[in-house]
């Protein structure tokens, strides 16, 4: 340890980033790994481990390009203003990233320890408290994170060892049902939760290196790869026990399923009640250092862009519009999805192919005659930029989409199904009159889910959009008929378009009946159902 000078060693890098690795993935690693992979996430996990260690092997061999210093190396590189722009970038995905991980926080603690407390209490001084530390450099999280390691990872581990004699190994086996695309798409999945090795490329002057470790280059990654691995073998533990106990279905159906897992886990001797409340609050620990990680950066890419000469008055800013970004009015599980996206599509690739490019940069400047390659590929860069920002040519325009406000679902006697799917009045929504109630239902039939929406791409010339999704009815028959409700509980499992979180409910005949009535209905039957939910059953705990 080095006292009051910014500086941290190896080891305290370790577990800084054992906290950082494990603060989000540890909620919901074992939710991704299934959504994806089914039974074979453990082996997406296992992919995963390896594409962080060969990430974190790229990463440390552009840092070492850059000299440890990044920011300064893309200033001479590229200059001021690309070097703005690309900050801009960063400060745009850690924001991203901070919002997700305390609407999760948030979430999570007011449905298990805080019911009666506001979730955005709840984000407010998670922020606040992160920010505080933040402010304190770079160094006292790297304290904290040593002194809390032990306290949090091993009860952590002993306790998912002690899940083990919980699981059902029919829940697990057999491996290899999914096919290769879908366990390495789910490898890339499970990878993105270790994005944050990305501020390795921060992180360079902020290290003190012992003469033996000058001597010994391969230090750095050894330390890096011991923490990767660390918590690689936890997300296994958490996969292989939230999975066994749960079975697919339970473990897929929402975000943070791991905390049913452990309320189901009860300790030896019975002398702990909450359990639950006790892991918690090891990660809640966890979480306080990755939110302070992303205030720490923001600030310090913020104070370099911008030439602010302290970074700590950035911070009550950010505290502010990171809370209100952080209780938007939308349900988790939609922003999760966004999210997911986001890191999948930009976010992840925008953290190797930038230090490429100011790398690439960096060595032409040093060949002799270079400022016209330089200028060709500065051109072609920002060309290819604009183009990117333009469109993405996988997304569908508004217009070109039918919004799906409920869903109804009736099993026929000759074993059809007949699927209804309600959209919103948006004339009268706007105010522009109405439109004719026909219209909003469309209705299909067919012998299953998918040959349904064969047909519908085939009548119809809009994509199903399911992102405003409030209701699911489900006719008396269909809920009596195990077969063909296990086969629409698959496909609802199966597309991710589906909040986890959508409200299901069983007609007393048919769901024909209850979506005929949303002509009369003012904001439609899936609003009706929605507000009824949420104002008469939940608050009064009746059942439906």
């Amino acid at each position: 340890m080095f006292s009051d000078n910014e500086k941290i060693s190896l080891r305290q890098l370790k577990r800084l980033l054992v906290f950082d690795l494990f603060s989000v993935s540890g909620i919901i690693v074992p939710r991704i790994a299934t959504a994806s992979s089914g039974k074979d996430g453990i082996i997406a996990i296992l992919l995963a481990i390896l594409f962080a260690i060969f990430y974190a092997w790229i990463l440390l061999s552009l840092s070492k390009c850059t000299g440890g210093n990044y920011l300064d190396y893309s200033k001479r590189s590229v200059g001021s203003l690309l070097t703005f722009i690309i900050g801009i970038l960063y400060i745009i995905k850690l924001s991203v990233c901070c919002i997700f991980a305390a609407r999760l926080f948030g979430e999570v603690i007011n449905e298990t320890l805080l019911e009666d407390t506001d979730p955005k209490v709840i984000i407010l001084l998670l922020l606040i408290v992160s920010a505080y530390a933040a402010s304190k450099g770079f160094e006292v999280r790297a304290r904290i994170a040593e002194i809390l390691y032990f306290i949090v990872i091993v009860p952590i581990f002993i306790f998912l060892i002690l899940g083990l004699n919980k699981i059902k190994f029919s829940n697990l086996m057999p491996l290899f049902t999914e096919g290769t695309v879908d366990i390495l798409w789910g490898g890339y999945s499970v990878f993105l939760t270790f994005s944050i090795l990305e501020l390795i490329m921060f992180t360079g002057p902020m290290i003190k290196f012992k003469k033996s470790d000058i001597g010994h280059p391969g230090r750095l990654m050894h330390f890096i790869t011991h923490a990767i691995v660390v918590v690689g073998v936890l997300d296994v533990l958490l996969f292989v026990v939230t999975l066994g106990i749960l079975g697919r279905g339970e473990t897929g159906q929402k975000l943070w399923s791991m905390v049913n897992m452990i309320q189901v886990i009860k300790l030896p001797g019975g002398f702990i009640q909450r359990q639950d409340a006790i892991i918690l609050g090891f990660w809640m620990l966890s979480i306080f250092t990755i939110i302070s990680a992303f205030f720490y950066y923001i600030s310090f890419i913020t104070k370099f862009i911008f030439h602010i000469p302290k970074q700590n008055y950035l911070l009550i800013p950010f505290i502010i519009l990171l809370f209100f970004a952080s209780v938007i009015p939308i349900e988790t599980e939609q922003f999760f999805y966004y999210f997911e996206y986001y890191m999948k599509f930009i976010g992840m690739p925008q953290s190797i192919l930038l230090p490429v490019f100011i790398v690439f940069i960096g060595k032409v400047r040093k060949i002799k005659n270079s400022k016209p390659i330089i200028k060709t590929l500065l051109f072609i860069t920002t060309l290819l930029s604009v183009t990117s920002f333009t469109g993405c040519s996988d997304m569908t325009e508004i217009e070109d989409r039918n919004f799906i406000q409920a869903m109804g679902i009736d099993l026929n006697d000759s074993g059809e199904l007949t699927v209804y799917y309600v959209l919103p009045d948006l004339k009268a929504l706007t105010e522009q009159g109405s439109e004719n109630p026909e219209k909003l239902i469309l209705q299909l039939n067919g012998f299953d889910f998918w040959e349904i929406e064969e047909l519908y791409n085939l009548e119809y010339n809009k994509r199903l959009d399911f992102s405003h999704l409030k209701a699911i009815i489900i006719g008396k028959e269909l809920a009596k008929d195990q077969i063909k409700l296990t086969q629409f509980l698959t496909y609802v499992e199966n597309k991710y378009e589906l909040g986890r979180n959508t409200l299901m409910f069983t007609s007393d005949s048919t769901a024909k009946d209850i979506v005929s009535l949303n002509k009369e209905l003012e904001g439609g039957i899936g609003d009706f159902l929605d507000r009824l939910y949420r104002i008469n059953l939940k608050n009064n705990g009746k059942k439906l």
